[in-house]
């Protein structure tokens, strides 16, 4: 038993450092969509305030009251090292343990996200795992997973949304109030600027290479920008279809969350326009304008699954 603890250990450090090791290194990050600045400034926008929508709130503020880049640092360790933590409470071996602590930590929706530097949606992307195994067990480490993923609009959504369906009622309200930081300001800014069926069309999901846009959702990627995107696509799909194999073994509501997310990106792919309608008519729906998002709502499904497989499907 030590020597599996060992093992697992060893691997769930090597994981981490391999995705996280720039965030270990000094200095300020300015990689595309990300900016971590060691003295953001704490001014209204930062709390959802300003002529802006809040896109960034409560995040913006909460790294200029703690002193900005390291705290989002600590954060990304923090989240990757516990997505790797509950990946291996969750397997039933050491083989399927390390099968789901690798798809937990270093699956493709995390990489192309970082690549994007939408730094905050990879961390809550790591944390709905932990909300899902933590909801029925443990409300406190449920709670602070979904803090740490309302940082961010799209991770405190995907968060409510993950704690309704496999957590107590409780959890899911909880998480409706620290969403509250963004959602109030987003109810003075219904609809997004601009053409929304041309930002639609650009940040839909994109087809990848002998797997098609299908495909890329189903294995978590399909990142509308393709300089962002870290190919290797068939084998992400059969990662992903040997984890579905092992759904019946885990619970339902695991499969109804995945439903929810690989259904929804897949259905605004094919139906854009209802897209289009909804963030026209519907407050708060901007959020999903890039609608490959919503796959990160499979994740807890592909660890839990993968946690749940004999050693011989987990090892491939």
């Amino acid at each position: 038993m030590k020597a599996k603890r060992l093992v697992l250990l060893a691997w769930g450090f090597i994981l981490v450092t391999a995705v996280c090791w720039p965030f270990a290194l000094p200095g300020e990050f300015l990689w595309r969509d990300m900016a971590l600045l060691d003295h953001p400034a704490l001014s209204p926008s930062a709390f959802g305030g300003g002529s802006l929508p809040a896109r960034n709130a409560p995040q913006d503020g909460f790294l200029a009251v703690v002193g900005g880049a390291w705290a989002a640092r600590v954060l990304i360790f923090a989240a990757a090292a516990s997505s790797a933590l509950t990946a291996a409470r969750w397997a039933r071996s050491t083989a399927s343990a390390v099968s789901a602590m690798g798809v937990a930590v270093a699956n493709p929706f995390v990489i192309e996200r970082f690549l994007q530097g939408q730094w905050s949606l990879a961390v809550a992307a790591w944390l709905l795992p932990v909300i899902a195994w933590a909801g029925k067990q443990r409300n406190w480490v449920a709670w602070l997973a979904m803090w740490g993923a309302s940082l961010t609009p799209t991770g405190g959504l995907f968060a409510v949304v993950t704690a309704a369906v496999t957590c107590r009622k409780r959890v899911a309200l909880g998480g409706v109030v620290l969403c509250l930081p963004w959602a109030i300001p987003g109810m003075f800014y219904p609809t997004a600027p601009g053409d929304t069926a041309a930002a639609v069309a650009a940040f839909a999901p994109r087809a990848e290479e002998h797997v098609g846009t299908g495909g890329a959702l189903l294995r978590l990627g399909g990142i509308w920008n393709a300089q962002a995107a870290i190919g290797f696509a068939i084998c992400g799909v059969i990662v992903a279809i040997i984890a579905l194999l092992g759904a019946w073994r885990v619970p339902v509501r695991l499969s109804i969350l995945a439903a929810i997310g690989l259904g929804g990106a897949m259905f605004f792919w094919l139906v854009p326009g209802a897209l289009v309608w909804s963030i026209d008519h519907v407050p708060g729906a901007a959020l999903l304008r890039d609608s490959g998002k919503l796959t990160m709502l499979a994740l807890p499904l592909y660890v839990a699954s993968l946690g749940a497989l004999p050693n011989l499907p987990a090892a491939l």
